[in-house]
């Protein structure tokens, strides 16, 4: 495969895949048309372009010409304007991208030069750094470094193109240049032995030397570029580990509430906002999200997990996570004043109440995988938080009743072991899902109005209002009496879920425009996941008065054989709670949960080795590159690079090896036997020092620093007479006014002396010259070999063989006769 094609196949290849990468982050289908884009492009511009007319020409021999381009750029232009424009809030902020994309595919149809190449390029480190912005998954990670390896060689082979494109540029010039002279100079040839036009030879353009007939793309080029594709790795990733992770603020003044979810980087659907539809990925995860093991906290004995749920009224373990209260056409956020008012501390556990009697506690050992938020689950409500060193590391937000991170908790990066204390219901108790609130949280809903701003709905949503108060209507008829406000609510609750009306699904297709999502699946679809049956029992209690709240966590598990709770990112679910007769929460789910649990089982049924190297991965990826902090830069980095440096310090460790080097050796080996040490800094230190030192021994480094007197004169007495053949033809041009001047190569020297040479000896032949006729013998040999055997032998390392060196004295000699005695006479030829 000749270079240009490789180079061709490099980009548009490059371009495709960067078109697959943003289109997987977005999760839209405008940036995946870059795949088909480029394969006509390929195919229009490319796939029927002769070698000939492109030596020629320079440029593709079909495309788009410079008028259509601009005509497609001013559409592409109005298409981003229209989208900026629109209702739809993730389209502001999409719609610059989206005409990144566009500028793409003109520049793929267009015709070639090296421009439009640069372009493309270009056009596609913009589109990957934008991806950044738009997903935090494992598989962008390995993209990226995909990516860098394969726009290093790209960008080599690019190199190699254009240096190509030069070089073929000065042949053409060449063959030109011969094809236009009057009588072409017969050049013989003295290593061969006989007489032809001409023959290719050894060129110089820049820092670049091309021996004709050499190919391009060989094995040393390739591994060339992978060495300098792991070394630049290798430099990025010490600048990530070694700048210090401090915030300094947004500089847009937009916070992460304020954002899509898609720009986000919590968990998509437990993230503080969420959009109808955007929960599908994690429900089809298997991805690890917390252990959990229940102590009886009096008695020591262990609890099953299943069966302290139905204590608590729900027939799965329910972990509570963020609280949902305002909506707008498909989108949920949490209210600012409730994720702001919290209690500093909890109670004791091991204290009760003044004037209440001790209540039964239940110990919940727990550890959390970092899912990007500061919520701390545990089953129940929890009464008190601690970590391992018996340190309050949760806090009560009051006016929702969920835990959170202590500030210098917060700080903690991969996955945390804590401790969860809750109470145990009474047996007399069991069923009852209602929590009652306290005085102070009490007081605060009233001041803070946030009751209130349970009970709101949008005007657009008439249809769900009006089908709510039906439902009611049709109960009541049917008891013959009106119903209490919990009456009420079971009665929604159960027309959702056991009418058969509605099923559960993970397909769920975007609504038409301008349709809420809400009113599109209980009035067209019917079929959606645990967000849309939440979504809609939410606003239909609101739409009977009774205030209501959409909360996501997680619901469910599976038990382990050391008796752990294991919970994924499948599990993940949102249900509601219900404000009711003004004094309790009462958890309300709509989702039929035979369905749900056959969803849930047939993803976990897909584990396989794949997923749980995906999970691991996934857990490395989070923990050390998304959500690194400084603690953990101090922990993986600062700390052992300081011990290291301590330990390894230069006048300590050359007093121990010159006490002992066989046990200096001896502990480095030992320290280098256990892998676990390669993944540690000192490890991975030493492991570089040590391959460094091996490829200074193989260059010959070390020995050219022992020896170097020995082997300068050796050196250079052989670098001389390897090269003495050109040194008698530059000594013998300078006696007949020849000297290479600084600037020019030993080819370009030689190529101009066989010029000038040639326009003296067809001068002194004329038949106006009175000297004498010249025989056919004292026509100037060949110069080229000259110059062919030089670049080998200076630069390829080569030792000329016998026979080619005594080719070359023959040369040299020919050369002296024809020019006879040394004067100045090709000087003034010039």
């Amino acid at each position: 495969m000749d270079l240009t094609t490789v180079f061709k196949l490099s980009i548009y290849g490059l371009t495709a895949a960067v078109g697959l990468v943003l289109g997987t982050a977005e999760r839209g289908w405008i940036p995946f048309v870059s795949l088909p884009m480029t394969l006509i492009g390929y195919w229009w511009c490319e796939g029927g372009f002769s070698r000939k007319a492109r030596q020629e020409t320079g440029l593709s021999a079909n495309g788009l010409s410079d008028t259509s381009s601009l005509v497609c750029g001013g559409l592409s232009l109005m298409a981003a304007t229209t989208e900026f424009f629109s209702n739809n809030p993730e389209g502001k902020l999409l719609s610059g991208i989206h005409l990144v994309v566009y500028l793409t595919w003109i520049v793929l149809l267009q015709r070639k030069q090296q421009t439009r190449y640069w372009q493309l390029l270009v056009l596609g480190v913009l589109q990957v750094a934008v991806a950044s912005v738009l997903t935090n998954g494992t598989w962008f990670g390995l993209s990226v470094l995909v990516y860098l390896v394969a726009s290093t060689w790209t960008l080599s082979v690019f190199s190699l193109f254009r240096a190509a494109e030069e070089f073929g540029e000065d042949r053409r010039d060449a063959e030109r240049a011969s094809r236009s002279s009057s009588s072409p100079l017969p050049i013989r040839d003295a290593v061969a032995g006989d007489s032809r036009t001409a023959r290719l030879r050894s060129r110089v353009i820049g820092a670049v030397c091309s021996e004709d007939g050499e190919q391009w793309i060989t094995w040393r080029f390739v591994s060339g570029v992978g060495l300098c594709a792991s070394l630049g790795l290798i430099v990025g990733a010490m600048f990530f580990a070694f700048i210090p992770r401090l915030w300094v603020g947004t500089s847009f003044g937009l916070s992460d509430d304020e954002l899509p979810p898609t720009l986000r980087r919590t968990i998509t659907g437990l993230s503080n906002e969420i959009r109808l539809g955007d929960m599908r990925p994690i429900l089809e995860s298997n991805d690890p999200v917390l252990a959990l093991r229940l102590i009886d906290n009096q008695t020591g004995q262990r609890l099953d997990p299943f069966a302290y749920a139905e204590r608590l009224g729900h027939p799965e373990p329910l972990f509570r996570g963020v609280m949902l209260v305002n909506y707008e056409a498909g989108r949920w956020w949490p209210n600012r004043l409730a994720s702001e008012q919290t209690e500093r501390l909890f109670i004791n556990p091991s204290e009760p109440a003044p004037g209440t009697a001790p209540t039964p506690v239940v110990r919940q050992e727990i550890r959390l995988e970092p899912i990007g938020n500061d919520i701390l689950f545990c089953q129940g409500r929890a009464i008190a938080m601690r970590d391992s060193e018996n340190f309050r590391c949760g806090q009560n937000r009051y006016l929702e009743g969920i835990a959170i991170r202590r500030d210098w908790f917060k700080e903690l990066s991969g996955p945390v072991d804590y401790i969860a204390f809750s109470e145990l219901p009474a047996a007399d108790n069991v069923g009852d899902t209602s929590y009652v609130v306290s005085r102070m949280t009490h007081t605060a809903y009233r001041v803070s109005e946030y009751l209130k701003r349970c009970t709101e709905i949008p005007d657009t949503l008439e249809r769900l209002v009006a089908h709510a108060r039906q439902v009611i209507e049709t109960e009541q008829r049917r008891v013959g009496r009106k119903l209490t406000q919990l009456e009420q609510a079971r009665a929604i609750e159960s027309h959702l879920r056991d009418s058969g009306l509605y099923s559960y699904s993970l397909i769920v297709q975007p609504p038409p425009p301008k349709v809420d999502p809400v009113e599109d699946f209980l009035f067209e679809r019917r079929a959606g996941h645990c967000q849309y049956f939440a979504s809609s029992l939410g606003l239909m209690l609101r739409s009977v008065g009774i205030p209501a709240r959409l909360v996501t966590g997680f619901k469910g598990g599976e038990i382990q054989p050391n008796g752990l709770l294991r919970v994924e990112k499948r599990y993940s679910h949102a249900w509601v709670e219900a404000w009711i007769d003004n004094k309790k929460w009462v958890t309300f789910d709509a989702v039929p949960e035979s369905q749900r649990t056959a969803s849930v089982t047939a993803i976990g049924a897909q584990r396989g080795i794949w997923s749980a190297m995906s999970s691991s991965l996934s857990g490395a990826w989070e923990a050390n590159v998304l959500n690194i902090s400084l603690e953990r830069q101090e922990e993986l980095f600062y700390r052992p690079m300081r011990e290291w440096i301590a330990a390894l310090s230069a006048r300590e460790s050359a007093l121990a090896f010159l006490t002992s080097p066989v046990s200096s050796v001896r502990n480095v080996i030992v320290f280098l036997s256990n892998p676990r040490n390669w993944l540690t800094l000192p490890g991975a230190i030493t492991l570089a020092m040590l391959f460094g030192l091996l490829w200074l021994l193989r260059r010959g480094s070390l020995r050219l620093s022992l020896a170097w007197g020995w082997r300068r004169s050796l050196s250079d007495t052989s670098r001389h007479r390897r090269v003495e053949f050109y040194e008698r033809f530059a000594r013998l041009m300078q006696s007949h006014g020849e000297q290479r001047q600084p600037a020019e190569t030993q080819s370009e020297f030689i190529h101009a002396v066989a010029q000038r040479l040639a326009v003296r000896l067809r001068s002194t032949e004329s038949p106006h010259n009175n000297a004498p006729q010249r025989e056919s013998n004292s026509s100037p040999p060949c110069l080229t070999p000259i110059g062919d055997l030089f670049y080998r032998v200076r630069f390829g390392d080569e030792v000329l063989p016998v026979e080619e060196a005594n080719q070359m004295n023959e040369l040299l000699t020919q050369l002296e006769q024809t020019l006879g005695p040394g004067s100045s006479k090709l000087a003034q030829s010039r």
